[in-house]
């Protein structure tokens, strides 16, 4: 199988399984005010050589998520890998797979808002599933990205504002996104 292919396939089945996990939620994004984009990247590395805990803790889950779109938009692809937990990142596709498997598929990101799961399903009046229910090493956010694709890619995802399902975990006392999925 050739190698855009098999990224195409792999992206599409990692969507597929990850949106079947929200399949119940099938609710319109909510409405909220864009957030502004961080300007400071924040790279895995760069959070791991804090000298303190307290510095460490400093960097929010939120911060990780902007992060990664942030690096998504910019096609730095290998920061955005950077930021999955190691339980995220599948066994079977490396940084260079991933990287060269985004380069063909993504043409920009904005997130425009993030709000605490929780407060989503309220907000909806929807019971909230017990696997997103947070804790003090986990959280989930829903998140609206504005998304653009490459012109030759056909998505499964529509072009413009989408909902994410994000969840971050602590992982050496550093968050790292560990699940995501598309509402659509």
């Amino acid at each position: 199988m050739n190698f855009p292919k098999k990224i195409a396939l792999t992206v599409l089945a990692f969507l597929i399984v990850l949106s079947s996990l929200f399949t119940i939620i099938g609710c319109p994004p909510p409405v909220d005010e864009p957030e502004e984009t961080s300007k400071e990247t924040i790279s895995t590395k760069e959070q791991s050589e804090k000298t303190t805990e307290e510095d460490e803790l400093k960097i929010t889950p939120e911060d990780i998520i902007r992060a990664y779109y942030k690096y998504i938009d910019e096609g730095k692809f290998e920061k955005a890998y950077e930021l999955f937990s190691s339980s995220f990142i599948p066994s079977t596709e490396s940084l260079d797979d991933f990287v060269e498997g985004m380069k063909h598929v993504w043409a920009g990101a904005k997130v425009v808002s993030i709000q605490p799961i929780k407060e989503w399903f309220k907000q909806k009046d929807l019971p909230q599933p017990p696997h997103t229910i947070e804790t003090e090493n986990k959280k989930w956010f829903a998140v609206e990205v504005n998304m653009k694709w490459k012109k030759d890619w056909i998505p499964i995802v529509p072009e413009g504002v989408n909902l994410v399902f994000i969840e971050v975990v602590k992982e050496d006392n550093t968050w790292k996104i560990s699940g995501m999925g598309a509402s659509y």
